[in-house]
């Protein structure tokens, strides 16, 4: 689920009664794993949503042989967040595009809350998750990732500093750091370039192993 940033969210239409609607949005999860979405207060969703909480949010894995390709289905109740203030900061250094949305127009924060989760892993693989099956271990990370982010970058630059660029290349082409969770971190090799997902080998909870595990990737792994 973290290794994309968009996918069909189907909402109970209101004017179309009894039909689901559907469309592609952009989304980031948050660190309890519950999908955050930013939406115009005149989108259909948005209306939809605001009369029936019942959602779903369908996401896939690219695939040159589709009906082998991983999808997981998101059911769940849709919230408008009151205070995004905890979210805002990891939501635009995914969509930096969307910051002009937010503060000259009337768009929202919404999460979605799973109460369950269909998994396709490929044929004859598939199943049900529950919410406690599918939400990752609870961290403190969610208190300061900011704080954290900085820490680790500054660690990089340090690094890099020390380095040449012959044995790491990264010095030639800086990365940007998007987000850190328990699980991995996701980043880019430049403002245009796809967004990346590392995860980690097992959950890490304390920002010292998550420094680590961050710095001993990005100065070993091959950059473009």
């Amino acid at each position: 689920m973290r290794c994309t940033h968009q996918g069909l969210l189907s909402t109970l239409s209101l004017a179309q009664p009894g039909f689901p609607f559907g469309s592609i949005v952009p989304f980031v999860l948050n660190h309890e794993a519950q999908p955050i979405v930013l939406l115009s207060r005149l989108a259909e969703h948005t209306k939809n949503m605001s009369a029936h909480r019942n959602v779903c949010l369908f996401v896939h894995e690219v695939s040159s042989d589709p009906p082998s390709a991983a999808r997981l289905s998101l059911l769940g109740f849709a919230c408008r967040i009151e205070d995004p203030s905890p979210i805002k900061s990891r939501y635009f250094n995914f969509f930096p595009s969307t910051v002009d949305y937010w503060e000259t127009m009337d768009f929202d924060f919404w999460k979605i809350v799973p109460t369950a989760i269909r998994t396709i892993q490929g044929f004859a693989q598939m199943g049900w998750l529950t919410p406690a099956e599918y939400t990752p271990p609870e961290s403190l990370i969610a208190l300061n990732e900011g704080a954290l982010l900085d820490e680790i970058k500054r660690t990089l630059e340090n690094v890099l500093f020390r380095s040449n660029a012959t044995t790491h290349p990264a010095t030639q082409n800086p990365v940007q750091l998007l987000g850190v969770d328990c699980e991995g971190f996701d980043w880019r090799f430049s403002a245009s370039g796809p967004i990346q997902r590392t995860p980690f080998n097992e959950p890490l909870r304390d920002a010292a192993s998550i420094t680590r595990a961050v710095i001993n990737h990005l100065t070993s792994a091959p950059m473009p």
